[in-house]
């Protein structure tokens, strides 16, 4: 059978909490079903009621998952995404069958996939961050680095932890949603600097059902993985605001550095000095840049054949 899905709480539909529209979280009539992945993971995030009046899901409170954020997510999944031969689809939709003896983390985890999403835990108030790195909130040089405190400096991960080619495997409406293979996707300038080595990584998107954003996560998924470097150091207190998931900029002449994007991972407020140690990786908006007409790879897939039964001719036995 091929459904819709439960009706979802949006709410960006909600004029109530700052959107536009009749949906109330404490209706759900108004509720309607939705393909946006961070809609998706929010309702399993508050909870999913069912008609026994158990509940399925995280049970967080409105208050922990701030909706400027939430917005954000959602309106990323939302964006109009060019397709091969015209017309745009959502960058990010999902579907997934869920049992009630499934994990929620790990429903919300795999959900998380077919956005390039984060899910941040910021002392008990959640937040998601989707696709691209976003603008920097903070720009320094090495004038802010803390030189009295360690430097940490990790250039290349390990063989194991790098890849310069994707494969994938992902649900195809057109064969009755078995799981079948999304066109390779590598790339020769990398696999020589790896050595001549073709090094592949294979992926599974179990909630996407379009072979098109599956293309597009491929590709940011393997050139996301290109960018190596992470650094940890220590800055002023004039970071203090900065958070896990948060875009910097760093001007570094030891580096080699020209406003360089990182994205936070990690931060330590000592709490007796006001001073910030930070864990960053680089990353670049521009991996998950698509054009449709030149990146999109030729994918065909034989459609299932249905074989009805033979006719069976009903004779009298006497």
């Amino acid at each position: 059978f091929e459904v819709s899905g439960i009706p979802l709480y949006d709410p960006r539909l909600d004029t109530t909490v700052g959107g536009s529209g009749a949906q109330r979280w404490a209706t759900p009539s108004t509720w309607t079903p939705s393909n946006n992945t961070i809609v998706q993971v929010y309702n399993i995030m508050r909870g999913i009621s069912f008609v026994d009046g158990s509940l399925w899901g995280g049970g967080v409170a409105a208050e922990d998952l701030p909706l400027s954020e939430w917005f954000a997510g959602m309106n990323a999944c939302d964006a109009a995404t060019a397709l091969l031969g015209g017309g745009t689809e959502a960058a990010y939709r999902s579907g997934i069958e869920i049992r009630s003896s499934d994990e929620p983390a790990m429903i919300i985890e795999e959900l998380m996939k077919a956005c390039s999403g984060l899910m941040i835990d910021m002392g008990g108030t959640w937040k998601t961050k989707v696709g691209a790195i976003g603008s920097p909130v903070l720009s320094f040089t090495d004038d802010d680095v803390i030189v009295s405190r360690e430097q940490e400096f990790d250039p290349f991960p390990t063989l194991t932890d790098t890849y310069n080619g994707v494969t994938a495997t992902y649900p195809e409406p057109t064969a009755l949603y078995e799981s079948v293979s999304a066109p390779i996707r590598t790339n020769a300038t990398d696999e020589t600097a790896d050595g001549g080595r073709r090094l592949i990584a294979d992926l599974g998107f179990g909630t996407v059902p379009y072979k098109d954003q599956v293309q597009r996560l491929m590709e940011a998924y393997r050139l996301d993985n290109r960018r190596f470097r992470r650094h940890g150091l220590t800055l002023g207190p004039s970071a203090v605001l900065l958070e896990p998931g948060d875009a910097v900029s760093w001007t570094s002449a030891a580096n080699g550095y020209t406003t360089k994007v990182f994205e936070v991972g990690t931060v330590a407020d000592d709490l007796m000095t006001g001073l910030q140690r930070i864990g960053v990786r680089e990353r670049d908006s521009a991996d998950y840049a698509w054009n449709a007409t030149t990146d999109t790879k030729p994918s065909y897939q034989p459609p299932a054949v249905v074989v009805p039964p033979i006719t069976q001719d009903r004779k009298s036995v006497v």
